[in-house]
């Protein structure tokens, strides 16, 4: 057993990786793979532990590694049995938030099992998205980009003249891009763009430009609204699960409110009692 196997076995035994395999499938075998001063180590110790060591090295990590990795686990772990780190102070300060934290996820994890979210559910809240008051919007606008406030002035004063903007966009917008498309910049969402073309943007009716040059980084802006739209719903099936974790965050809130109402909860905080994160 070389000693960088020992650094890394004793590192991962301190981690959370080792605790972290109760989502790996439990249909491994349960043969003995592995034999260490006569303990087993099961294939299905041993999936859980190469699962999670491979999440973890976010490539696949070789299989001999991780049997090396597991032996010195194993020989950790026997060597504490027989010593008195069961005692140490800092130990079951931490045995005790681990019990504490896999407590409290495990009873999450129970009340949602026995309250399911439905499908039905899911579907509802994604259709009654548009309609939330905080719902983004969509806008479709052109513009005209010019080097100075002057030269945007001077085309303002074209398009009062009766001037198209399409026309003028082709001939004058620094913006190659969109003036091929006579300004067009199509849909897009107020925080796709700098803010001072965003606030401006905010302000004007359909089918208006801005009575007056907007700055930003690139340059001077003639802005035309053209139209505005809620935004567009994203297919069901890329958002159902986010969606679905939304109503249950909802659902544990809820039940969070219940529990607190029937506690008895006495909480005396000092003028000198840290903020929190300070």
């Amino acid at each position: 057993m070389t000693y960088k196997a020992y650094v890394i076995a004793a590192s991962l035994a301190l981690s959370p990786l080792v605790f972290a395999a109760d989502d790996v499938a439990k249909t491994a075998a349960d043969k003995t793979i592995i034999t260490v001063n006569s303990e087993a180590i099961t294939q299905a110790d041993y999936d859980a532990y190469a699962s999670a060591r491979n999440r973890q090295s976010k490539t696949p990590v070789d299989k001999k590694v991780i049997a090396e990795e597991l032996i010195a686990r194993e020989l950790l772990y026997q060597q504490a049995l027989k010593s008195d780190v069961e005692k140490d102070p800092v130990y079951q300060a931490r045995l005790q938030t681990m019990r504490y934290n896999l407590l409290t996820e495990g009873m999450m994890r129970k009340y949602l099992a026995d309250n399911p979210v439905s499908d039905e559910q899911v579907r509802k809240l994604y259709e009654e998205l548009p309609n939330k008051a905080e719902w983004p919007t969509e806008y479709s606008a052109s513009h005209i980009l010019l080097e100075d406030e002057a030269s945007a002035k001077a085309v303002l004063e074209e398009l009062k003249a009766g001037k198209d903007f399409a026309a003028l966009a082709k001939e004058k917008s620094g913006d190659k891009g969109s003036a091929e498309q006579g300004g067009s910049l199509g849909w897009f969402g107020l925080r796709d763009m700098v803010k001072p073309f965003a606030a401006a943007l905010e302000t004007l009716e359909k089918g208006k430009y801005s009575d007056a040059p907007v700055k930003s980084k690139f340059g001077w802006h003639v802005i035309l609204l053209e139209d505005t739209r809620p935004l567009q719903l994203p297919e069901f099936d890329s958002v159902k699960e986010r969606l679905r974790q939304s109503l249950q965050n909802d659902l544990m809130g809820g039940w969070s409110k219940e529990l607190r109402a029937k506690a008895k909860i006495d909480m005396q905080l000092g003028d000198d009692t840290p903020a929190a994160g300070k």
